[in-house]
């Protein structure tokens, strides 16, 4: 069950930096909004982050494991989608919900990955899972670069929430069909 965890949150925290790389160069280039609003925009969406995460235990409590990471295998590649497919303002509200994803999935996913590691190696696996998600926006923030510049952000959005749907969903699938399963019962 570790393994998966550290997967499936790396997999989570490489889509929201891939996020917050690309939605200020979508706001910039697509919609022409200046410098000092875009960082009034990332001050209102990083304070909806901490907001969210200070509650987010509650709802988890309600949603439990098993809902928890079914509902963040879909709604984070639906909100990358989503972000392509509405009308470039409205994108606005789609990224300020998956800021709320964001809020609710960070400390969620480590208290996960705490509940399954050895406070010996608690520290360890954290920076194992940190790196991991910069290793992985490495390879998926050039890319989705890329496509933005052959194309436009919105076909980047909607190919990337594609790729972290196919990660996603392949993990949860894995996690659901692991040979031990009381894990998702936490």
């Amino acid at each position: 069950p570790l393994l998966y965890q550290i997967l499936f949150s790396s997999f989570v925290g490489s889509a929201t930096l891939t996020m917050a790389w690309l939605y200020q160069l979508f706001l910039k280039e697509d919609l022409g909004v200046s410098f000092a609003k875009i960082g009034i925009i990332a001050a209102i969406l990083n304070l909806t982050i901490g907001l969210i995460s200070a509650y987010a235990y509650r709802l988890e409590n309600r949603l439990r494991m098993k809902n928890s990471l079914l509902y963040l295998s879909a709604l984070v590649p639906l909100a990358f989608i989503a972000t392509g497919v509405v009308p470039s303002y409205f994108a606005l509200g789609v990224i300020f919900f998956f800021y709320v994803l964001r809020g609710y999935a960070t400390p969620v996913l480590k208290d996960y990955i705490n509940k399954f590691t050895n406070s010996d190696i608690r520290a360890t696996i954290l920076s194992i899972r940190s790196f991991t998600i910069r290793l992985i926006f490495a390879v998926i923030g050039p890319f989705a670069g890329k496509i933005a510049d052959l194309k436009n952000f919105s076909t980047s959005y909607m190919v990337i929430g594609a790729v972290f749907a196919i990660l996603l969903l392949g993990t949860y699938a894995l996690m659901i069909h692991s040979k031990d399963t009381s894990f998702l019962e936490e």
